[in-house]
């Protein structure tokens, strides 16, 4: 009697572990295959987003930058390729940002999205995903002309900011050599033309630093830059013809300050 006694008390445990444990596996197994259909949907709006790029990066380097990119114009893009693919996410896409960049053709998009959970979460069951995609226009690789091509229109080089052009690639205004120091040791530098150096107007705004700050100085000119993304310094180099400078003066070491 005391053996079956304890026998049929070891098969109750079984049984009442049992009803604790299962619900919380189907939870989590449940919750682990909810998890890997948000990553496929990701992965769809993801591919939606890169496919409808490419197509308008073609489609603005054909018709020469005159095509107006906008949001609705990339969301009927991207929900087309979406209703393209197999087993298609259901949510409606929406770009909430298309930019494309004329200087530089650099391609800027943002989309967001939703997905509704079967079941809530903190009292949510509508959750909202954001995907983005940044690259360059493809708009052809620009080839160096023979001066015999180039005729009496060389080709010289100019920024974004800069208000001077130039006739050389390794010009030292357009290839800088940057250091970085403390604001206690840049008491002791001098610039090339021998004056001390001063807060740039850009980056440093008038502020005062620390001793202890560290600051950005460069090959040439009296400014010192607390951001080494700093405008003052940052280049961005074009390739263009001389007769497109539009105003732009020579520059002084590379061009001898003669047009």
């Amino acid at each position: 009697m005391k053996i079956e006694k304890m026998t049929n008390r070891f098969c109750g445990s079984i049984t009442v572990e049992a009803t604790l444990v299962l619900p919380v596996f189907i939870f989590v197994f449940t919750g682990i295959l909810y998890l890997n259909q948000l990553l496929y949907c990701e992965e769809q709006v993801q591919c939606a987003l890169e496919q409808a790029a490419k197509e308008t990066s073609l489609e603005y380097t054909l018709v020469h930058k005159k095509l107006a990119v906008n949001a609705a114009f990339m969301s009927a893009k991207v929900n087309a390729a979406i209703s393209g693919r197999k087993n298609k996410n259901r949510s409606i896409v929406c770009v909430v940002r298309a930019k494309v960049d004329e200087e530089t053709d650099q391609m800027d998009f943002q989309a967001e999205y939703t997905v509704v959970s079967p079941i809530s979460l903190l009292g949510k069951k509508t959750f909202l995903f954001r995907e983005g995609y940044y690259g360059k226009a493809f708009t052809g690789v620009l080839t160096r002309m023979s001066e015999s091509e180039q005729g009496k229109d060389v080709l010289v080089y100019v920024t974004k900011t800069g208000s001077v052009y130039h006739k050389s690639i390794t010009c030292n205004h357009l290839k800088l050599s940057l250091q970085e120091l403390t604001v206690k040791e840049l008491e002791e530098k001098r610039s090339r033309d021998g004056s001390i150096y001063y807060p740039c107007e850009k980056c440093c705004g008038g502020n005062a630093f620390p001793d202890n700050q560290n600051v950005i100085i460069c090959n040439y000119g009296n400014r010192y830059h607390v951001k080494k993304n700093c405008q003052k310094i940052s280049r961005s180099i074009r390739e263009i013809p001389i007769s497109q400078v539009n105003g732009k003066t020579p520059c002084k070491t590379c061009a001898n300050g003669k047009e």
